[in-house]
């Protein structure tokens, strides 16, 4: 979704919110429009604004708002359900899964995590979408699978692999942290931030120079995604020490 759209659609959600008493809410917006969602909620004054996707940790996530009457930490949030699917004989992926429902005639921001053990898999999805592939789904890849209805508390949180990763920097630069986090070189990192194949906390950065610091998310389009940790105590060469985790 554009971000003049997405703010759009959050004027008339909290307008109906408020005007009607009812709880208004998007479907499942990736990290970066919730990054939007909140820095233009700020600035239009659009207050009340609730992300909320399901499972502890889960990544896309639906922006909410309540009437006045509306406790978020009581609702229930019925607008979504889960899917479980249990494959026979293969162990279906992250993009299996994905693929298969929108094949079904689902648009993206409809389905929201997806978790994966084994020959196990469970979705989040808007409730309609939900029941459409609990009696649809019949394959997913290569597996044929069995799929139910089952709550949305019901979709354990995803699990993300990372090895550690340690290394120092001159200064706590963006294009620094890209060398040392995918084993690059500074020159090369620069190009790769210049190119505009790197995003810093989910939005697309330009700026080999921009600020860096321990909790940021940075992602390299097409290599992988890693987060600093942890930033502090010089080296003997006057350096900053970096500790961070990159996804396997």
């Amino acid at each position: 979704m554009e971000r003049q759209e997405l703010l759009a659609r959050l004027r008339e959600l909290h307008m109906r919110a408020g005007r009607r008493g009812e709880v208004c809410c998007t479907g499942f917006l990736t990290p970066a429009e919730q990054m939007w969602a909140q820095a233009d909620c700020r600035q239009a004054g659009l207050d009340g604004l609730v992300l909320w996707g399901g499972p502890t940790g889960c990544e896309r996530k639906m922006a909410f708002f309540f009437p006045d009457w509306q406790e978020p930490g009581s609702y229930s949030f019925d607008e979504v359900c889960g899917v479980h699917l249990t494959a026979r004989f293969g162990a279906p992926t992250h993009r299996d899964v994905l693929g298969s429902v929108l094949a079904l005639g689902v648009e993206r921001h409809a389905v929201g995590d997806i978790a994966i053990e084994g020959e196990q898999a469970w979705l989040i999805a808007l409730a309609p979408v939900a029941r459409l592939a609990a009696q649809s789904l019949e394959r997913v890849g290569r597996a044929g699978v069995r799929a139910e209805l089952v709550p949305w508390q019901a979709v354990p949180a995803q699990t993300v692999e990372t090895r550690p990763v340690r290394f120092t920097v001159q200064s706590l630069r963006l294009d620094a942290a890209v060398s040392g986090l995918f084993n690059l070189s500074r020159t090369e990192a620069q190009d790769m931030v210049r190119g505009g194949r790197v995003s810093l906390n989910h939005l697309e950065c330009q700026r080999p120079d921009a600020h860096v610091d321990a909790g940021d998310v940075i992602a390299l389009r097409g290599t992988g995604k890693g987060r600093i940790t942890a930033c502090g105590g010089m080296t003997r060469k006057g350096r900053v020490s970096v500790e961070g985790e990159r996804w396997v």
